[in-house]
């Protein structure tokens, strides 16, 4: 049996095809997103906000999100991209709520989000009034002041 040259050109583009889809779940053919390291604090009146989250939304993508650490330092990562956040305005969201204060007993809970400590406008990003543009080379650490 012989394969004609229009058999072998449709087999040339199915394994072109199937390489490329592999390579595609791979990550060989997508490029990586570049993202810029932030880390910042985040202050209510002036003083550290000790527990809580930050959301940084660029205009494309996941948000790249970080968990507020009890001096009020985070580090932003996007989930499944790594460690930073997408570069140039990015809008921001602040949340603390009282149950986003975990202690080594509240772990084996059902989580309670509670009641929320800081002022309401900045847990949305429409209204939060607070925008970073993240840049490489940018001065680092981010401050994010809020007040009540």
């Amino acid at each position: 049996m012989t394969i004609s040259g229009s058999s072998r050109r449709v087999a040339a583009a199915a394994f072109a095809l199937i390489a490329c889809v592999l390579a595609l779940l791979a990550g060989g053919c997508s490029p990586r997103r570049v993202l810029v390291p932030v880390q910042g604090r985040v202050l209510l009146d002036g003083e550290p906000l000790a527990f809580g989250s930050v959301s940084f939304q660029s205009e494309s993508g996941q948000p790249a999100t970080a968990r507020i650490e009890p001096d009020g330092s985070f580090t932003l990562v996007v989930f499944g991209e790594g460690a930073g956040a997408v570069p140039g305005p990015n809008r921001v969201l602040v949340t603390c709520y009282e149950g986003q204060r975990q202690s080594a007993a509240d772990r084996d809970r059902e989580p309670v989000l509670g009641k929320l400590l800081i002022p309401d406008r900045y847990t949305a990003y429409e209204t939060s009034g607070l925008v970073i543009d993240v840049q490489p080379g940018m001065d680092l650490p981010v401050v994010l002041q809020l007040t009540r």
